[in-house]
């Protein structure tokens, strides 16, 4: 499985349509989920709920501007690699004022060096992962 940690919200309506559409075909290949933590302003009660939705055995990504950057072709390696031995992958993009200290210590992961808004990005995430699995099924969606 793969989960998709969220701080904050969908609110425009057209991104979540957009979000609900990558959803929809990254479930075609494997069991995916999304869960969504209320944004606060005390990013230690933040981290007290991601960390609850955080199980023991997964590999807990946090997509951080400081990751290390793939290529797509690389993340899709990587997604196969971490399939392979993790029954779980969890990722978390963080609310606007970025993620605690302790859940900076997982593994993370950068798409750029760039700030994107929070809400965006969760967007740009599941265009990705959705391209990973093309890329792994040979199929043409990428170029």
């Amino acid at each position: 499985m793969i989960k998709l940690i969220c701080v904050g919200r969908l609110k425009d309506v057209h991104l979540q349509k957009l979000c609900q559409e990558y959803e929809k075909r990254i479930g075609k290949y494997h069991r995916f989920i999304i869960k969504e933590i209320p944004w606060h302003n005390d990013l230690a009660k933040e981290a007290k709920a991601i960390n609850k939705i955080i199980d023991n055995d997964q590999l807990v990504i946090v997509l951080n501007e400081k990751g290390a950057q793939y290529t797509s072709k690389e993340f899709s390696d990587f997604i196969a690699q971490n399939l392979a031995t993790h029954s779980k992958i969890t990722f978390i993009i963080g609310g606007a004022n970025g993620l605690a200290a302790e859940l900076l210590k997982n593994k993370k992961m950068s798409f750029s060096v760039m700030t994107f808004p929070h809400q965006l990005f969760r967007l740009i995430f599941l265009e990705q992962l959705y391209r990973a699995f093309t890329i792994l099924n040979n199929e043409k969606y990428h170029k």
